[in-house]
């Protein structure tokens, strides 16, 4: 390849230092990865007091090339320069101009548009700036050969605001290179410099009307207000050229809201010291209402930092790796993600984060510089097949491309399995996963140390095909095997796929086709068929499209149908390694709340095995259930009726004390009394003088005491009942289990209740027991019930129906 010099113009100063960023992260990108270019910086006497901004990456560059009138200021400035007296010589030196606002004829130029805010947002303009910036934009439209965008949704607008336009439209996506002393300096050094707190988040924004701080601002106080104090660190310039006094503006909202001591403004920093206060904070903020694409962004990506972001659609496309979405107008959501990442962040740095990120970023910057090689070849090549016409060749839109989206052309997809002695079913399961027609898969199997003769098939695979690997060691469990599953993954999407179901063919291509067709989905997922343990199918899965609002009353996601963006996966740290049974649904609804869309694509991608010994098939209930409830509550407050009447319905004869149980636990009909002791043994005998506690809350007063016993000693057993010391009643059982059901008016919020019986055995007497205790009868239930417990454990006894119908009523 011939050698290109690239002339690269300064474009703006302190008034916009996105500009400045935007020139430096190019310059950067080009000397770390591309070849047989040469770079120049270009200044020119308008640009001149803006090139001290510049100087810090001038040793990165080939030289400086200088054009206009050599003044004193000139030579002190720039010590040494290339003169070039007008543009004809510029172009002598150099064989490609980028980037250009305006067009340039018969040069050999690109043209940038960054974005299209005053078409959105011509409130902030004044009608002379958008009769300028039209203009600007139109001349480019008509004269450039071709226009560099730097996202798809701003190469989307031009093609709408410019339907007629003959340019070529190229996008490219820039990227933060980090230098080593990004990781290496010391960020409480620089927090201390600015005199921070330990625990803040930042906002890296000039302070300009549509970065929406007054949102922020907003956001911060109602926190306050409700007992979270949130430190708020803000960075940038603070004036805004359209409107003077908007910075006067915001800091009146700061007084009126008395959060002086929550908002910390540094102004304009040095960005080495931005970048340091970036990898202390616990994470950082870019509420903006319009971006093209935003360098922000890019540097949470490069830091591997969380960053909670407004909803635009050009941030859904940059897709940070740890980006949390808020509603850009909701100050609701906006209050709610603050505190839901304030929660679940910890100031940094995090070095093991930074170091994946690092080894990303590097990626991405040679993308970015060889795509940006190929735009420059691309116009030399036109200019030189067109330079004796003006004629500029007609293109169509859909010949654009882009220079990196987040899913590749062809992704490593990585398989996680988890397994333990499954050894049935699991070959199965991986010629499912190596037979697929998209061959760029990687299939991990996380074993727990099976004995079943597993390992010896696991070790046959992997010295048949290199995509396959394995560990087989302890773990804690299916959620546990998943996260270490995903730590050695190098795949950018992650499939899920337990060792007794199925992929159908041609599953994962469907689902790499969705994420690429999809740049804003975090989760693609599919139908599924319920099979039995020979893998026939049953029934389809009843999968349906969801979102965090369907999400509150069923999971209708099939697990081993759904696909998940890696970085999205790591950002939720994976799987809850609480929960063994409804992780995967706990996952859906996180993934809801951060705004990541669950993608829904009408395809059989998988088969999900039931069978006795799966965990569907075997513990749906008594440990899914509770799960399923707990999972409710952290996520939702409350239990939807129709999670609770769907395992009434279906799991009835897992019998009411089962059910009163396990809703006393969660308190799902109230808080409802509660055992607090008793002197009951373990093995459930009790002796004849049997005493229980109840503790009350005066809201849902105690009804009556419920026991279920057995009488297994005597022919008859005679007791007497006594409530908070008082007699009410004497009571016979025949031999056999008996129902004991004590009515109580009590107005006490601890309640004692005695069955005193004259009965008892000695079992050392009766044979050669070693037991001395003094026993009466089994207890197997103990169960204080309020009125409405009391009319949930009647209409239970009536059938599903009735308790069903009860809960709709009642719940």
């Amino acid at each position: 390849m011939s050698e290109i010099r690239i002339g690269i113009p300064i474009i703006s100063g302190k008034e916009w230092m996105g500009g400045v960023v935007y020139v430096e992260q190019l310059v950067k990108a080009i000397s770390s990865a591309s070849r047989n270019v040469k770079t120049f910086l270009i200044v020119t006497n308008e640009t001149l007091h803006s090139f001290n901004l510049h100087k810090q990456f001038v040793s990165l560059l080939t030289g400086v090339i200088f054009m206009g009138e050599v003044t004193k200021e000139v030579q002190y400035q720039i010590k040494n320069f290339i003169y070039c007296k007008n543009i004809d010589e510029l172009f002598n030196a150099i064989d490609f101009y980028f980037p250009s606002f305006v067009p340039l004829p018969d040069k050999c130029f690109a043209a940038w548009i960054p974005d299209f805010q005053h078409k959105y947002l011509p409130d902030l303009f004044s009608s002379k700036m958008i009769a300028e910036r039209d203009q600007m934009f139109s001349n480019l439209a008509k004269l450039s050969k071709i226009v560099v965008l730097s996202s798809k949704e701003v190469e989307k607008d031009f093609r709408t605001f410019y339907p007629d336009s003959q340019a070529i439209t190229r996008v490219l996506h820039f990227h933060s290179l980090p230098t080593e002393d990004w990781y290496t300096l010391e960020p409480q050094h620089v927090q201390r410099k600015y005199n921070l707190p330990d625990n803040f988040i930042i906002c890296c924004n000039q302070f300009w009307k549509h970065k929406n701080h007054e949102l922020l601002f907003t956001a911060i106080a109602r926190l306050k207000e409700t007992g979270q104090n949130i430190n708020l660190v803000c960075t940038g310039v603070k004036t805004d050229y359209r409107f003077q006094h908007y910075f006067s503006h915001l800091e009146n909202i700061i007084k009126k809201n008395n959060i002086q001591d929550s908002i910390y403004i540094l102004g304009h920093i040095p960005r080495v010291d931005q970048i340091q206060l970036i990898r202390r904070s616990k994470f950082l903020i870019q509420p903006s209402l319009f971006e093209g694409w935003s360098t922000v962004v890019e540097d949470a990506r490069t830091l591997g930092k969380p960053i909670l972001l407004s909803d635009l659609p050009v941030n859904h496309e940059q897709s940070p790796k740890y980006g949390v979405y808020f509603k850009r107008n909701d100050l609701n959501d906006l209050i709610n993600k603050i505190a839901y990442l304030a929660n679940n962040s910890k100031s940094g740095p995090d070095i093991e984060s930074e170091k994946i990120a690092k080894i990303e970023a590097l990626k991405l910057i040679k993308d970015y510089a060889e795509t940006f090689q190929d735009i420059a070849n691309e116009a030399i090549k036109l200019h030189s097949n067109n330079n004796k016409s003006n004629d500029i060749p007609s293109i169509s839109s859909n010949e654009s491309i882009e220079v990196h989206i987040h899913t590749e052309e062809h992704p490593l997809v990585s398989i996680i399995t988890p397994s333990f002695n499954q050894r049935n079913f699991i070959s199965e399961t991986i010629q499912s996963v190596l037979q697929q027609d998209y061959s760029k898969i990687e299939h991990i199997i996380i074993d727990g140390g099976s004995t079943d003769g597993t390992v010896e098939l696991l070790k046959e695979f992997r010295q048949k095909d290199t995509r396959f690997h394995f560990i087989s060691e302890s773990d804690r469990g299916q959620s546990h095997a998943i996260n270490k599953g995903l730590k050695i993954a190098n795949g950018e999407i992650i499939g899920w796929l337990n060792s007794d179901d199925t992929y159908l063919p041609g599953a994962v291509g469907k689902a790499v086709e969705a994420f690429r067709n999809n740049p804003n989905w975090g989760t693609v997922y599919g139908n599924a068929y319920i099979t039995d343990e020979m893998n026939r199918v049953i029934r389809p899965y009843p999968t349906e499209k969801v979102d965090v609002n369907s999400l509150f009353h069923s999971c209708s996601i099939s697990q081993p149908a759904a696909f998940i963006r890696k970085n999205l996966f790591q950002l939720l740290q994976g799987v809850n390694e609480d929960l063994q049974f409804c992780m995967d649904y706990d996952l859906w609804i996180r993934i809801a709340k951060t705004g990541h869309q669950l993608g829904y694509i009408n395809e059989f991608l998988a088969n999900s095995r039931w069978h006795q010994s799966s965990k569907t098939g075997s513990h749906l209930v008594d440990i899914g259930f509770p799960e399923i409830i707990k999972t409710s509550l952290k996520h939702f407050g409350s239990v939807s009726k129709v999670w609770i009447n769907h395992f009434l319905e279906h799991y009835w004869s897992q019998g009411v004390f089962w059910y009163l149980n396990l809703f006393k636990k969660f308190n799902i009909i109230g808080n409802t009394p509660k055992l607090k002791s008793s002197n009951r043994y373990t093995d459930l005998w009790v002796p004849p003088h049997f005493r229980v506690t109840i503790n009350v809350d005066q809201t849902m007063p105690l009804n009556n005491l419920i026991l279920k016993g057995n009488n297994l000693s005597f022919h008859q057993l005679n007791y007497g009942i006594y409530v908070d010391g008082q007699l009410i009643e004497n009571h016979t059982v025949k031999h056999g289990p008996f129902l004991l059901d004590i009515p109580i008016n009590s107005n006490y919020t601890e309640c004692i209740i005695e069955v005193i019986s004259k009965e008892n055995i000695i079992p050392s007497n009766l044979s050669n027991s070693l037991d001395n205790r003094s026993l009466s009868f089994l207890v197997e239930e103990i169960l204080p019930l309020s009125v409405q417990e009391n009319k949930f454990y009647e209409e239970f006894q009536k059938g599903p129906k009735n308790i069903v119908q009860w809960v709709n009523e009642n719940l």
